[in-house]
């Protein structure tokens, strides 16, 4: 293959991918859509844009020949098309069929994508072809009306799939050949390069037209820069002219006033009077001249900044514009492992979606999709209650889980996320706030409702009893508010018992510019967003008083840490002069949940910034968030609030009361902590082993419980990683003996297994377990998470 052919079928694979995103994500969103058993007009239109989605994905994954996708694309094109003739019914099972064959399209295509072995599609083709040939009986026509129990099934809303989650019940394996003529294997793709593939956004040719529109009338601004560039040497010319003849003139008028030749020639003395005289008549006419033209391109000057201005307005407009997309783009993305996740629990919930048209930043919602990702699975994980809780307690059986998107002020978008639950037990969350060392329960109890529920947000504080791969360790709205924050937003929660929660987050629309608070800190300036500005005042040196060794100011009536900023990013001090001696400057930042005073130098005002990443070298700097140019063309860095209130605290610097403890792991307290390590399997043993010494402890392994029990009472162990289903002494039993030991009671237990149900959840808390992971989504860094917390 040639470098010409190469490189088409690079750029071949590279529209593939994209293309084939869309497909995926449609078809996801159409089959959940069809599962809410829709109007029979409605469901027509479903199975028929579905069957369209597949038809195109199998035909574009030809193209670039996939042909593992190209052959589940025909199966599920199979069913869809008997769909369209009403020779089968959309039923739970043919839909999960479907489901689970959309999902491994997107595992084939993340396959190709990373070049790693693609799992096996002889399952998933052979399920889909006992689901298209099942004949149930099927009516004439389909009525809007469905059976109470079967529309509860399924989250009747308009949004969500998830990639690269394991939604689907369809089995994954490793490849394998098939059984038999009829089944497919995966083939290799198309040739392409090794790099990494750029991302790609589509836009429609009328808003690329008006960008280029836009990028053509600047010509006629730079051939005007062109002009004023040539006027402008022009007054140059004509300045060093002046020059030119100021030197001799200034010689005549020093030889003829200052010096008088003694002795001189009448001839030499009016020689030089007349040439100072010519030179002045010139003066009388230059200056005007002079003072005209610069007049004429100070106003041409303004003209140009002004059209220039406009110009290069309606250009970032048209190019972020490009970079918009829905939000339902970040829906799409999020649908299916949440329905997914409700079938798991046994919950039945209605999902409602408004405003999902409002158009945001594309970088703002790839930021937001796993923290939304947590909020919602929180929502259904923590607040929606079983159908029978909710029976009891007088609700409706299928729970609302609301998600509302509405635009605000300011350029920004207000998204909330109501749950109708329990609502958040504030009792059970002072118990945590205590038990995670943040607060005493003195100043917990002196907590207001709404002061304790802005503690959910808490690094390391649940109200969980049991921790598993979805919760229980005190992360998910931790991650929720620092990505938020990150992003230049706030976030808030309201609960109301036996009622539900509400969780709200402010936003940006678009990431390109953000307004600004500059400051200098010596010859440095520095840029802080407004949105982690509380205030700024001026503080006397009588006004900075002393509290257990550290520096505190009062303002508004609170008592803030204050830090000097130049010691804090090592700075050189900038000499107090005059102007500065009396009132220093101070900004008082929050974020995080954290708040701390800075002292500065001067305080610039407040501008709008065009912020810039920095390079590598700025990843060991997490404190500064990026850099910007000023408009007086000075290097500013922008500084990341929450971060470096962080830094202050571990530079000892601030100990604000009352706020969140930052938790750090004691590495070397680890590295003497001892695990042992339970499973009949020698691959799983050595696997986990492998894990956990890698992470510095020292691991033992029992094949069962009895061998485990047996190692507990002859030696310290400081946690138990365990199997549940063994011979002998099964993992729960284990479990039960070790809380039964009153030497062992307190060592913590992690299940590690393959059963994943609600049930066998419950059984582990009930036999004692501290934490819960399932195999099926293990993961190491899940693992050693909650090793670290539990240590």
């Amino acid at each position: 293959m040639n470098e010409r052919e190469k490189a088409l079928r690079d750029r071949l694979w590279r529209v593939f991918q994209g293309e084939a995103q869309e497909h995926i994500d449609a078809l996801s969103r159409h089959l959940l859509d069809l599962e809410a058993a829709p109007a029979a007009e409605v469901a027509a239109s479903l199975i028929e844009t579905a069957f369209r989605e597949a038809h195109s994905l199998k035909g574009a994954a030809r193209a670039v020949n996939v042909t593992s996708i190209e052959s589940v694309c025909q199966a599920m094109e199979t069913i869809l098309a008997r769909l369209k003739q009403r020779e089968v019914s959309p039923t739970h099972e043919l839909l999960d069929a479907l489901l689970g064959a959309t999902h491994l399209t997107q595992q084939l295509l993340q396959a190709e994508e990373t070049k790693t072995p693609p799992p096996s599609i002889v399952a998933t083709i052979d399920t889909l072809k006992k689901a298209s040939w099942a004949r149930p009986p099927v009516p004439s026509t389909k009525t809007a009306t469905t059976k109470p129990a079967e529309a509860s099934e399924s989250l009747q809303s308009s949004a969500f799939s998830f990639p690269g989650q394991p939604p689907s019940k369809a089995p994954v394996t490793p490849v394998s050949a098939p059984s038999s003529p009829d089944e497919t294997a995966p083939s290799a793709p198309a040739p392409r390069s090794e790099s990494a593939p750029a991302e790609t956004v589509r836009v429609t040719t009328a808003m690329l037209n008006a960008v280029r529109v836009q990028a053509e009338e600047l010509l006629a601004d730079k051939l005007a820069a062109i002009e004023r560039a040539a006027e402008l040497r022009h007054l140059s010319a004509t300045l060093a002219e002046w020059t030119r003849r100021w030197g001799p003139a200034l010689a005549d008028c020093n030889s003829l006033v200052l010096h008088p030749p003694t002795g001189a020639p009448p001839t030499t003395t009016a020689q030089a009077a007349e040439r100072l005289r010519a030179f002045l008549d010139w003066h009388k006419e230059f200056l005007p001249d002079l003072d005209a033209r610069l007049n004429r391109a100070a106003r041409t000057a303004a003209h140009d900044r002004q059209s220039l201005g406009a110009k290069v307005d309606a250009l970032l407009a048209g190019t972020r514009d490009l970079l918009m997309l829905p939000f339902s783009w970040l829906l799409d993305g999020i649908r299916q492992p949440l329905r997914d996740l409700a079938r798991e629990q046994g919950k039945e919930v209605n999902l409602v979606i408004e405003g999902e048209a409002l158009e945001l930043d594309r970088r703002v919602l790839s930021e937001l999709k796993a923290p939304f990702l947590h909020m919602l699975r929180n929502s259904l994980d923590h607040g929606i209650e079983s159908p029978a809780e909710r029976q009891a307690a007088g609700k409706p059986r299928v729970a609302t889980l609301a998600v509302r998107i509405a635009p605000a002020r300011n350029g920004r978008v207000d998204i909330a996320v109501n749950d109708d639950g329990r609502g958040i037990n504030t009792a059970k969350l002072r118990q945590a706030i205590i038990k995670s060392g943040a607060l005493d329960a003195a100043k917990t109890a002196a907590l207001g409702e709404d002061e304790v529920l802005q503690w959910v947000f808490g690094s390391g504080i649940t109200t969980s009893p049991l921790i598993t791969d979805l919760s229980g360790r005190g992360l998910g709205l931790a991650i929720v508010r620092e990505k938020t924050e990150k992003l230049g937003g706030v976030v808030r929660i309201d609960s109301t018992p036996g009622q539900g929660t509400t969780l709200r987050l402010s936003l940006p629309l678009s990431l390109a510019t953000f307004r600004g608070v500059v400051v200098r800190v010596g010859d440095y300036s520095l840029v802080f967003p407004v949105e982690s500005v509380m205030r700024v005042k001026r503080v006397t040196p009588q006004q900075i008083s002393t509290l257990e060794n550290r520096e505190v100011i009062v303002s508004g009536g609170e008592q803030f840490s204050l830090v000097r900023l130049a010691a804090a990013l090592a700075l050189p001090v900038s000499p107090t002069t005059p102007e500065n001696a009396g009132h220093r400057p101070v900004l008082i930042v929050a974020s995080g949940g954290l708040r701390l005073a800075l002292l500065v130098d001067e305080i610039c005002g407040e501008q709008e910034i065009v912020a810039k990443k920095l390079g590598p070298q700025g990843a060991r700097l997490p404190h500064i968030a990026g850099a910007t140019v000023l408009g007086t063309g000075r290097p500013a860095l922008i500084l990341d609030a929450q971060e470096l209130i962080r830094l202050a605290v571990r530079q000892g610097e601030s100990g604000t009361a009352a706020q969140p403890a930052v938790i750090a792991t004691d590495m070397e307290a680890d590295r003497k902590k001892t695990i042992l390590v339970v499973d009949d399997s020698i691959t799983s043993r050595t696997l986990l082993r492998s894990i956990l010494e890698s992470a510095g402890f020292t691991v033992e392994t029992a094949v069962d419980g009895i061998d485990a029990f047996a190692k507990l009472r002859s030696a310290p162990f400081d946690l138990v990683v365990t199997d549940v289903d063994m011979p002998r002494l099964h993992g729960l039993g284990l479990t039960e003996k070790i809380r039964g030991d009153t030497n062992l009671s307190k060592v913590p237990v992690i299940l590690v297994t393959s059963l994943d149900s609600s049930e066998d959840r419950e059984r582990g808390l009930e036999a004692g377990a501290n934490a819960y992971i399932a195999k099926r989504s293990f993961e190491e860094s899940n693992l050693l998470d909650t090793v670290h917390r539990l240590l």
